[in-house]
């Protein structure tokens, strides 16, 4: 029996990495093609930021600062050519679609969750999308990664979860803006679901809180080095009164 389960576990393990290769794969033939517009404007804000330059202040766009920052880290780690942030972008998607098996795992039975999971990894290589090295392929990580530790944290209980969960909301909210919905719902969620078994007041808001809390701390230290440089009123005017 146990011998069983234990083949079980090396042939799902052996799928979730086939899985992992389905984005990478719908990549290859794309990788080395000219950046579109908004990947040639993050491009010129991440050379511009490892040269000394500080965004929006420097060198103005109105997205959020870890799309540069993810730019920037593929430049460090594969040189600055047309490959390095899409070989990055096609990662993160390889492992949100793992994080979406997990998530689809935890409310839906197995069979589900493997076609939930195909799907959206296949549905990265369609070209009408679009995702290449845009915000949408970074942002998807943290959201569905969030989105999975929340859902653990509704389901076993523990303060912990929603804090991961709004560590890893703010990480999409400072990729890309509209990721904030996605936050506040589930804050409201979480209120109205605890207050039907909550003893207490402070237990039916605590998983807000700190879910919130998480996600307030992860916004500050990426505002962090823009308040050191006296750029953070160039920061909030181009991601939020530009937008």
């Amino acid at each position: 029996m146990l011998q069983e389960e234990r083949r079980q576990r090396y042939v799902e393990a052996a799928l979730l990495l086939l899985l992992c290769l389905v984005p990478l794969l719908l990549y290859l033939p794309f990788l080395g093609t000219p950046f579109e517009r908004d990947e040639g404007v993050y491009a010129t804000i991440a050379q511009g930021v490892l040269d000394g330059k500080v965004p929006y202040r420097d060198l103005f766009d109105n997205k959020p600062p870890l799309v540069y920052g993810w730019y920037e880290i593929s430049f460090l780690l594969f040189g600055e050519s047309v490959v390095a942030p899409r070989l990055v972008a096609a990662v993160f998607l390889s492992l949100t679609a793992v994080a979406l098996y997990n998530q689809a795992r935890l409310v839906m039975p197995k069979p589900a969750a493997w076609i939930s999971a195909f799907l959206f990894a296949l549905s990265t290589g369609l070209p009408w999308v679009a995702l290449h090295a845009n915000t949408e392929a970074y942002m998807l990580l943290p959201l569905v990664s969030s989105l999975m530790f929340f859902t653990i944290g509704m389901k076993r209980g523990g303060n912990r979860w929603f804090f991961i969960a709004g560590l890893l909301a703010g990480m999409a909210i400072m990729t890309k803006q509209v990721a904030v919905w996605n936050l506040l719902a589930l804050a409201v969620l979480a209120v109205v679901y605890h207050r039907r078994s909550a003893e207490t007041r402070w237990q039916a808001v605590a998983p807000t809180v700190w879910l919130l809390a998480g996600s307030i701390i992860t916004v500050g230290a990426v505002a962090l080095p823009f308040a050191i440089n006296g750029a953070l009123d160039d920061l909030l005017y181009a991601n939020v009164g530009y937008n």
